[in-house]
């Protein structure tokens, strides 16, 4: 699977992004996005809608880099368990 790096261009270069294994430039900017949201500013900024980023997408050995907004939403799962017949 192709690598690409994802940086935030507000504040970051190239160098500081992340790399992400995925199926194109579009879906390493989700994972850059599921990672922010969890790992790095971990209060869900995007997922909230309090923040929407734009990032830079290069893959591994291109010079082509593209740009991407990134959304999300918040969606609730609902379980059972049976507790007693």
């Amino acid at each position: 699977m192709p690598q690409f790096h994802v940086w935030c261009p507000d504040d970051e270069e190239r160098e500081d992004g992340q790399l992400f294994e995925a199926c194109d430039s579009e879906d390493a900017a989700q994972k850059w996005g599921d990672w922010y949201d969890v790992y790095a500013a971990g209060d869900y900024p995007i997922a909230s809608e309090t923040q929407t980023p734009t990032v830079c997408v290069q893959e591994v050995g291109s010079d082509e880099v593209y740009k991407y907004i990134v959304s999300a939403f918040i969606s609730t799962t609902y379980t059972t368990r049976l507790v007693d017949k």
